[in-house]
Formats: structure tokens, C-alpha cells, sequence
């Protein structure tokens, strides 16, 4: 694999292995007079070759410090624990407040208007009592979650590093209770599709918006996440439906002539809404051994090529055929094409397909200075369509790490200064607050940590530079 930035990889690699590394990382470097953190400084001679300057390289000693394996992996328990005890009794999760799902929406004034008209007539509901796309989110997380410790990798893993102290944290875990929320999740999942055999929208509730409208995102989205994980011990007590009935080419989001999908019906061809369908048909070949009623290799061939036709010139896609660029639309059409290739086992994409992608995202990256209390520089990305501003988006940020993981090494340098970043954010908003969630957007981030240490498990020679 290949490093989106060979300078920064090579000079993180230059620090860990020099004896005077510790001294960098020290939380107490950065209070030190200037004279001794020059003197450190002049230890790393790949630094002084360079215009980077001493600020540079403090702000490297802090994302080095919320990079470590260890810090990573106790962030990624405590989350874990958290949603188990805040699980519904259904098997949902309402991690929504009117607040955070307004500002989560913001993109869209019509539903805005009608969740505040909802609170208003229901002033005493400060919480969505379930939420569809929510649930199969975190059910993705726990899945993931209980996937990567059931594993024997990451055991090996761990006795080989000397992490001892997470075998122990490891051990207090009941994994049967982990299994236990995810089934009730799945069955929740199951018991609460709508009368079109789908998910609506932020739905099943709150009804009176979302009663019998669907949304192909949401029940694409729903089926993926409920059948992810195919194999854990018991999984298979609790399914969604074995046929992808509302995505089917005669429903409203299908169009013959393109082969491609639509979010909601009457709305443009979506790339994302297609990425997704495309996803969860191949989700059902892959656990099924062959393709779903109604559904071929033609029809999603034709769908993959339709994708591929829709990349516009500066490499990304967006809502809609030359709609404006939208990094969530990049990541999720990326993600169906490497998907595609790997369970047709063949190169059915150009490469230039894939390096417009990923010029894109990179060129999304942004840096926000004196972010937090004028300590350190954030490296983000933004809410799709805003240009300019103070206010990195968790979901596009980490759909984008995620998506720049399938290509190259986690130790790449815009990845670990991203998820660095994206950790000393969040530590930070939550400084005032108890609850481990205070936004949809920070699961995207959950699960977007869990691939990163997925990804570091299956590096071996990897944690010997990220350990401590």
C-alpha cells in the first residue's frame, strides 16, 4: 500500500524509532521552556531538514498521543458498553433529541419545519422513542465490535504486542450479552418495517411524518446492517426478510433504463441511493450463494456502469447526475465499486475511477487552526456544500478515513491526522457531558475507529511503531 503522504509517514516513522521519542511525546513537553524542546527537537534530524517548524512538531506529539493503540481501543470499550445500557427494551436505540437531529438535518428546511411542528405538538417527548437509521448504526457498531474481539487475531495480536491490560479489560466483557442486544437489535429491525416492506426515512417514528413514505437508503441500509456479521454464534435467530422486496426493479426507486435507484419516489437517480442498493444485493449473494429474486448479474452490472458514468470530471459524485460534489456520495460509490470487484473476483473498474475518488477526498481536507483552547491544528473535513467555516463534519470525516483505509496502510499520514484529530474533537465536546453520544454523527466515527483498528490487527509489523 502506498502512503497518501510519504513525508509525513516517513517522518513519523523517523520519531518512534528515535531513543529521544519518549521525551517528544510527553504530555509535559509542551510546558517545557523553549530551549530544552529545541534541544529534543535537534534528536530528529529528518525534522530539521525540513521547513517544519517547533509548533509543527508539537502538534505531531499530540496526534502521536491519540494514536496509540491502547488509548484507541479503551475509547472503542467504553462507547461499546455505553450503547449496551442504552439500548431500548424493544432492541432500538433513540439517540436523537430534537436538537441534534435539526442540526443533523440541516440540509433539508421541509423536514426541519416538521420535526418542530412534532415537538410542538408533543411537547412532552424530548426523544424520537425509535429511529430506523440510528438502530442500524449502532448495530453496526456492536457487530463490528463483538466480530473483531471473537476473533483470533486480535488475541494473537495483543499477547504478541504485550497489551496485556486490554486482554484483562477484554475478559470483563460478556460477549453473550453483546450477541443478546444485537439480536434484539436484528429482531426490532425485522418486527418494524413499514407496510412497503422498507424503512422510511428517519422512521418508523415519529409517524405522523413518516408513516408511509420509504426510503431506499434506509432499507438498504437496514438490511446490511441487520445481516452483517454472518456466522457470530447465534446470528441466525433473528433475520430480516430473505428477499429484498422493496428495492425490487419493479418498485418506484427503480429506473429499467439506466439501472439505477432512487433515494424516495419522484426523486432524481441518487449515486448514493444505487451504491446502497448495489450493496445490500451483493450482501444477500454473498451470505445466500446467489442473487435475490428479481435481481441478476446484468441488472447490477448495468447499475455498476451507470455509477461509473456518473463520476464527474473533478472525480467525486453528487446527489444526482452533476449534482454539486458531495464527499458522502464519493465514499459510498467507491465502496459499492471495490465491493463489486471483489465478489465478481475480477477488475471491472479503472483504475482512474478510483484515483478521482481519492484525489477528491483528499482535496476536501482542510486545516482549522486554534481550534481547541489555540492548541493544535484539526484536519477535517467538512458538511457537504459549505466552503468556508469552523465546523468539521464527523460523518463526512469519517466516512472519508473509512473509504481512504480500503486503499491504503492506516499509518498513512492524512488518516492518522484525521482520526487524531477527530479524537482530541470529541474528547473535547464531551468534556461537559456524561453521555458517551451526543450526536448521530459521532457514530459514523465509532464505527469508522473500529475499521481503523481492524485494519492495524491485520498490520502486524504496524503496532511495533504504534506502540508505546
Amino acid at each position: 500500500m502506498i502512503s497518501l503522504n510519504p513525508f509525513v509517514n516517513r517522518l513519523t516513522v523517523d520519531l518512534m524509532s528515535n531513543p529521544y521519542f519518549l521525551d517528544l511525546i510527553s504530555p509535559n513537553f509542551i510546558n517545557k521552556p523553549k530551549k530544552e524542546r529545541q534541544k529534543i527537537y535537534n534528536y530528529f534530524p529528518a525534522l530539521t531538514k525540513t521547513n517544519i517548524t517547533l509548533k509543527d512538531i508539537e502538534y505531531i506529539s499530540q496526534d502521536l498521543q491519540f494514536l496509540k493503540f491502547d488509548f484507541i481501543f479503551k475509547e472503542i470499550i467504553k462507547i461499546v458498553l455505553w450503547i449496551i445500557e442504552n439500548q431500548d427494551e424493544d432492541g432500538s436505540w433513540s439517540l436523537l433529541t430534537k436538537r441534534n437531529l435539526v442540526d443533523f438535518r440541516q440540509d433539508n428546511p421541509d423536514e426541519i419545519l416538521a420535526i418542530n411542528d412534532y415537538f410542538d405538538k408533543n411537547p412532552k417527548k424530548n426523544n424520537f422513542t425509535s429511529n430506523a437509521w440510528i438502530t442500524s448504526l449502532t448495530n453496526l457498531i456492536l457487530s463490528k465490535f463483538l466480530l473483531l474481539i471473537s476473533g483470533e487475531k486480535l488475541k494473537y495480536f495483543l499477547l504478541d504486542n504485550d497489551f496485556s491490560h486490554i486482554i484483562s479489560l477484554l475478559d470483563e466483557i460478556d460477549q453473550k450479552k453483546v450477541q443478546d442486544k444485537i439480536l434484539s437489535c436484528r429482531t426490532w429491525l425485522n418486527n418494524n418495517r413499514n407496510e412497503k416492506d422498507g424503512f422510511s426515512g428517519w422512521g418508523p417514528l415519529p409517524a405522523a411524518i413518516y408513516k408511509e413514505s420509504l426510503n431506499s437508503y434506509d432499507t438498504s441500509f437496514g438490511y446490511i446492517s441487520a445481516h452483517y456479521g454472518k456466522g457470530l454464534v447465534g446470528m441466525h435467530e433473528a433475520t430480516m426478510p430473505t428477499e429484498l422486496n422493496a428495492l425490487q426493479p419493479d418498485s418506484p426507486f427503480y429506473d429499467n433504463a439506466t439501472g439505477a435507484w432512487r433515494a424516495e419516489e419522484g426523486q432524481p437517480l441518487d449515486p448514493g441511493a444505487t451504491s446502497y442498493a448495489i450493496l445490500s444485493v451483493l450482501k444477500f449473494r454473498k451470505d445466500n450463494g446467489q442473487y435475490p429474486v428479481g435481481f441478476n448479474f446484468e441488472l447490477i452490472n448495468k447499475a455498476i456502469k451507470w455509477l461509473i458514468d456518473q463520476q464527474q470530471n473533478g472525480g467525486c459524485w453528487g446527489r444526482s447526475s452533476n449534482g454539486p460534489p458531495r464527499v458522502d456520495r464519493t465514499c459510498h460509490c467507491l465502496m459499492a465499486l471495490l465491493k463489486y470487484e471483489k465478489a465478481e473476483k475480477k477488475n471491472a473498474v479503472p483504475e482512474a475511477v478510483y484515483q478521482g475518488g481519492i484525489n477528491f477526498l483528499k482535496s476536501k481536507i482542510i486545516t482549522i487552526e486554534n481550534y481547541i483552547n489555540s492548541n493544535g491544528i484539526i484536519f477535517c473535513w467538512l458538511n457537504d456544500g459549505e466552503k468556508k467555516g469552523q465546523h468539521p463534519c464527523f460523518r463526512n470525516s469519517s466516512l472519508a478515513i473509512s473509504t481512504l483505509l480500503r486503499f491504503f496502510s492506516p499509518s498513512a499520514g492524512e488518516i492518522q491526522r484525521g482520526i487524531s484529530s477527530l479524537l482530541r474533537l470529541y474528547k473535547h465536546s464531551h468534556k461537559r457531558s456524561s453521555d458517551r453520544l451526543t450526536q448521530p454523527d459521532e457514530l459514523y466515527f465509532w464505527c469508522m475507529l473500529l475499521n481503523y483498528t481492524k485494519a492495524l490487527v491485520n498490520q502486524d509489523d504496524l503496532l511495533k511503531r504504534l506502540h508505546m
